[in-house]
């Protein structure tokens, strides 16, 4: 089934099996050279063809690709990249390589907020998303977090479960927002969203599918 272009806001959204909606609205053989290396206090940057699951927990982390750089653990186990922690979080891949995981590809919660920052989530990504056994993208604030989710991204899959799956479970938190500009598939939904908080749910596809 297909619709015209829409735009949708609403508390919870879920995109499952035919549906595709358009408009408004490393292997095993390889191995890692580099890691998510700390450039300052709280910034963190990712080199080389990473093979192991990339795990940051810090404070308003604000976590890059640099130029060619990609995560794959196709080829083992685990997430691709974790990020955890309070205050305002941010993954941004515009210059690096795809980002594949065993389990889930890109996982980022925000625990609560850090003082006078709000718990908030800023996800942006032109490259491929995809995972084996979890989620393409999960973003969660939790409870205490009192900021926003906005995900621009490209094209996300998941070949067992959902390929996005966003959740703003803290009841004073702010908007949820997901912006998709290439293809989103998941085996169960492609792309499963709620907000708990007080602001909109927003999104914006150019085409979703599930299973």
């Amino acid at each position: 089934m297909s619709s015209s272009p829409k735009s949708i806001v609403r508390r919870h959204f879920l995109l499952t099996s035919a549906l595709a909606i358009p408009g408004f609205f490393g292997y095993g053989g390889r191995q890692a050279y580099a890691a998510c290396s700390a450039t300052g206090s709280s910034t963190y940057l990712c080199s080389g063809a990473l093979t192991t699951t990339q795990t940051i927990t810090a404070d308003n982390a604000s976590v890059s690709m640099a130029p060619g750089a990609g995560i794959d653990t196709t080829g083992g186990s685990g997430n691709a990249i974790t990020i955890t922690g309070n205050g305002a979080l941010s993954f941004t891949n515009t210059a690096g390589g795809a980002i594949r995981g065993a389990n889930t590809a890109i996982d980022i919660t925000s625990t609560g907020d850090d003082g006078g920052t709000g718990g908030a989530i800023t996800l942006r990504s032109t490259l491929g998303i995809s995972a084996d056994s979890g989620y393409g993208i999960s973003a969660v604030n939790s409870d205490g977090a009192t900021g926003s989710i906005t995900i621009n991204a490209a094209g996300v899959s998941s070949a067992k479960t959902d390929a996005i799956s966003a959740r703003n479970r803290s009841t004073t938190g702010r908007d949820l927002t997901i912006t998709t500009t290439g293809a989103v598939s998941g085996q169960r939904n492609g792309l499963l969203a709620r907000n708990d908080g007080t602001g909109a749910l927003t999104i914006t596809t150019a085409s979703v599918t599930g299973g």
